[in-house]
């Protein structure tokens, strides 16, 4: 029973982390990826002549580019949850560390 507040902070942090972290790098790759996009179609325009009968093919690279601009969420996710147990896991051996230490302490009181 003992330490079951630390653990509830530790659970509000976790979570806390989870939402702000995804959260951050989701807007922070698709804010990379758009404006990926934006130049690949300048620089489609400005090096093809969309006149011609041909228009319809050179516009596929820069359609199929679009269709995969959204961001990677499933590595988003297993980057945060691996910090989150990378947390836990310090949290853990920081603890244990110094629980052995106070009982060397203990014994020789």
């Amino acid at each position: 029973m003992k330490g079951r507040g630390w653990r509830r902070i530790g659970i509000v942090l976790s979570v806390m982390w989870f939402v702000g972290f995804f959260g951050y790098w989701f807007v922070v790759d698709y804010s990379e990826r758009q404006e990926a996009h934006v130049q690949y179609i300048s620089y489609c325009y400005s090096k093809f002549d969309w006149n011609t009968q041909r228009a319809e093919e050179r516009r596929a690279p820069a359609r199929s580019y679009s269709g995969n601009s959204g961001p990677v969420v499933g590595m988003i996710v297993a980057v945060d949850l691996a910090t989150i147990l990378i947390g836990w896991l310090i949290a853990w051996v920081v603890i244990a560390a110094v629980r052995w230490v106070a009982r060397g302490f203990a014994q020789n009181a």
